[in-house]
């Protein structure tokens, strides 16, 4: 396993709601919204398409 350390790093996780199951995260030195599509491309491919999609931002 490769660690990496990031100072003021962002983390952009996709959380299922009902079972609080951490579906697909990351962590970048930028909070982009390229980054979130490909967290989000990744937790699709490996869980399926959500029913919807809820923000805290």
């Amino acid at each position: 396993m490769t660690y990496r350390f990031f100072y003021n790093a962002r983390i952009i996780a996709y959380l299922d709601d009902a079972s609080r199951l951490i579906v697909g995260y990351e962590v970048f030195e930028n909070a982009t919204t390229e980054n979130a599509l490909q967290v989000l491309k990744e937790a699709i491919d490996n869980y399926g398409k959500p029913e919807s999609i809820l923000t805290d931002r």
